[in-house]
């Protein structure tokens, strides 16, 4: 299946965060679209004001079934201190339960927070979501 078939199979993420920060705009939806992966999209300004309502949403209890995890930040405006040491989390935590860890990035306000923290070389970024799930893509250069 090629990444473009994949993509447009993608659902939209519909299951909205169940406790939401008042004020803050950040919605997290979970979705599976294929047995192997589970797909995490947050959306809005990822600060410490929302860290903790996003941690509960990138802490999920996959079963054996799923080997990755795939963080959809392509709708995030702003990713603060909180949300880069949430990735960083995200990934020991991810790498030592054995599963990969892949990472959305579509702004220039994000590419440049992950940059700046030097998570950039750690953190397997792909374009799309679409490309996250594919075994074989690259992982994407900036």
């Amino acid at each position: 299946m090629t990444v473009q078939q994949l993509g447009s199979q993608l659902p939209e993420p519909v299951v909205p965060s169940p406790n939401p920060v008042p004020g803050v705009v950040l919605r997290g939806n979970v979705f599976r679209p294929q047995p192997d992966a589970l797909v995490m999209a947050v959306e809005g300004e990822v600060s410490q004001r929302c860290a903790d309502e996003l941690e509960a949403v990138l802490r999920p209890r996959p079963d054996a079934a799923v080997r990755y995890l795939v963080v959809d930040l392509s709708r995030v405006h702003r990713l603060g201190i909180a949300g880069l040491q949430l990735l960083t989390r995200a990934y020991m935590t991810t790498r030592s339960g054995g599963i990969g860890l892949r990472v959305v990035v579509a702004t220039e306000e994000v590419r440049d927070a992950l940059r700046t923290a030097g998570l950039d070389v750690v953190l397997d970024c792909r374009p799309n979501v679409a490309a996250a799930l594919v075994d074989d893509q690259r992982r994407d250069e900036w």
